[in-house]
């Protein structure tokens, strides 16, 4: 009987375990079980009833009796998955998807463990790698998935299925069998089910082959990913149109999807067509794009992104004496008798504050006084004298009262009296947090 191991499996992880029952997450489990005292492993089973299928309690009912054959902690969850879809517009595959991954790693945080393990065969890997291909992925998509990712441990991907249909005989584990899974209904299905047996036909090594042609994209793909981190850790932001003119095409598309998903912590949704039309305004030094909410606008010798709906977003915070970190920024109040001045602090006179000192974003009808003018005007209009790119507009702080602008943050102060017979109210700019990086 072949002995088969584990890659990267760590002494003490504490590890739960993705458990439908079926023929992977089955021998993931007993293998796991087989090593548990050897690594002093702590495992649980998370199984999730999708309700899509008349079969699912049953198949519940056995993945308990198995955990308590094993004495291994058990949760189960039935969720309804269509109408998660449904609501989302997402389709049943995505959508299940999402959701058995949020519960999972809910309950993973719930019992404080390391790691959740998923039963990702090779086959599954080659599956992703063609399904990626079908659709134009670079290769962060042709690399397919890794053992280790973040939170996700998928130790089976250098096995084929039929090797783990040959454990589960050897060795007599039952399992149950997904119907779905031998339906052509599902995209994956008819990869798995009429494309890649055909292929194997061909050629029968061509699962081999390409396993092992993606274990050298990644290689180069870890390395390209790393010279952007350090390439974006460089960069002065907003960036500099400049700069960004002496980045690699490569590096430059990384790039702007780094930040996208900074950002949005997805990437869902962002096409190719969406990244080359921002690399696309960076060469023209000009030019705006909207992707998925977000605004690309490359002005004034800068590229700038920010988020489409942030007008009014925060609201009025109110400014408390102390360290307030607000729209970006972090400022520091303080009560004095005596006035700072500088270009990041403003001074008022305490008995000049019409109720309190807030931070908020613009709104429509306001006016301001810039310090040197006569009389007011539309802060609109102050904007576009300033020839502030539009999107950054409705994200710019401002330090007001109930009735005043005294602070256009990074622009310009009202004109306020220096004298006071009484205290100051001191508000200085401490430091500018990048808003890419919230």
């Amino acid at each position: 009987m072949r002995a088969y191991t584990l890659p990267q499996l760590r002494r003490g992880e504490k590890i739960l375990i993705a458990f439908s029952a079926g023929l992977d997450s089955r021998v993931l489990m007993e293998l796991l079980y087989e090593r548990k005292e050897e690594y002093q492993l702590q495992l649980a089973l998370f199984h999730l009833d999708h309700a899509l299928r008349p079969s699912s309690a049953e198949e519940a009912m056995f993945a308990a009796e198995l955990a308590r054959e094993k004495g291994l902690p058990f949760f189960f969850e039935r969720q309804d998955v269509e109408g998660y879809c449904r609501q989302r517009g997402l389709g049943i595959e995505e959508g299940a998807r999402e959701l058995r991954y949020q519960r999972l790693r809910e309950k993973k945080e719930e019992l404080g463990f390391d790691v959740i393990a998923t039963g990702h065969h090779l086959d599954d890997n080659i599956e992703t790698f063609f399904l990626n291909l079908a659709r134009g992925s670079g290769l962060q998509g042709l690399r397919g998935m890794d053992v280790r990712r973040g939170d996700l441990y998928r130790p089976l991907l250098s096995i084929r299925k039929k090797e783990l249909e040959q454990i589960a005989e050897e060795r007599g584990f039952s399992f149950v069998t997904d119907e779905s899974n031998l339906q052509g209904d599902y995209t994956r299905n008819r990869w798995r089910l009429e494309l890649l047996p055909k292929m194997e036909q061909l050629s029968p090594s061509i699962f081999r082959t390409i396993h092992r042609a993606m274990e050298h994209i990644r290689r180069e793909d870890d390395f390209l990913e790393k010279q952007t981190e350090e390439l974006d850790e460089k960069l002065e932001r907003p960036w500099k149109l400049d700069a960004l003119q002496e980045v690699d095409e490569a590096l430059l598309y990384r790039l702007i999807r780094r930040r996208i998903q900074i950002e949005r912590g997805s990437l869902r949704d962002i096409s190719a067509d969406g990244i080359e039309r921002v690399a696309a305004i960076i060469k023209r030094k000009r030019g705006r794009v909207e992707i998925q909410g977000y605004h690309f606008l490359a002005s004034q010798g800068k590229l700038y992104f920010v988020k489409a709906e942030e007008k009014s977003s925060e609201g009025y915070q109110e400014l408390l004496l102390g360290r307030n970190d607000l729209l970006g920024t972090s400022f520091l109040l303080k009560e004095t008798f005596i006035p700072e001045y500088g270009d990041d602090v403003l001074s008022i006179p305490k008995e000049m504050v019409k109720g309190s000192l807030y931070i908020r974003t613009r709104k429509d009808g306001d006016r301001f006084s810039p310090s040197g003018m006569k009389g007011s005007k539309k802060l609109k209009d102050y904007l576009i004298d300033e020839k502030v790119p539009f999107p950054l507009r409705d994200s710019i702080a401002l330090v007001c009262d109930d009735e005043t602008i005294y602070w256009v943050v990074g622009y310009r102060k009202a004109d306020i009296p220096r004298e006071s017979d009484g205290k100051y109210l001191v508000l200085r700019r401490l430091d500018v947090v990048p808003k890419e990086d919230n």
